[in-house]
C-alpha cells in the first residue's frame, strides 16, 4: 500500500511538474515572438519611409520607431536584417563610431537632449550626453 502511496504522489508531482514546464516555455515563445514582431515592424516602418529620408538613416530609424525595440540587442538585429536588404547600414556613416555604444541609450539621448539626427556631429554630441 505505500508503494502505490509513493507512485500516487509521483504522478501528481510528475503532472505538476510537466505543467510549469508548459507554462514557462510558451512564456518564452510569447517574448520571442513578441521581439520578432517589434523588429519587423521597425524594418517595414523603416522601407515605407524610403522617399521622404533617404539621405537621413538616423532619423529614418527614429521615426520608424527605433524607440519601440527594448534593447541594443534588438536594435542591433534590426540593424542587421536592414543591412541585408539594402546593403548598406542604417548607422552608415556612424558605424563605426556606434560599434561600442548601447544604441538603445543612444536613441533616448538622441530623444531626451532633442538633438537633431541629421546632425553629422549628433553622434559625438549624444555620446557626450550619454556618459
Amino acid at each position: 500500500m505505500t508503494i502505490e502511496i509513493i507512485i500516487g504522489i509521483a504522478g501528481v508531482v510528475l503532472a505538476v511538474l510537466t505543467y510549469f514546464a508548459g507554462v514557462q516555455r510558451t512564456k518564452q515563445q510569447y517574448e520571442q515572438d513578441d521581439v520578432e514582431s517589434r523588429i519587423n515592424r521597425l524594418v517595414d516602418a523603416y522601407h515605407s519611409d524610403a522617399s521622404k529620408y533617404r539621405y537621413y538613416p538616423l532619423r529614418r530609424l527614429i521615426n520608424s520607431g527605433v524607440l519601440l525595440l527594448r534593447s541594443d540587442k534588438e536594435i542591433r538585429e534590426a540593424c542587421r536584417r536592414l543591412e541585408l536588404r539594402n546593403s548598406r547600414s542604417p548607422l552608415e556613416p556612424h558605424a563605426e563610431a556606434l560599434s561600442n555604444v548601447d544604441l538603445h541609450v543612444f536613441f533616448q539621448a538622441i530623444k531626451e537632449y532633442k538633438l537633431n539626427p541629421d546632425d553629422p556631429d549628433c553622434v559625438g554630441l549624444a555620446k557626450e550626453k550619454m556618459t
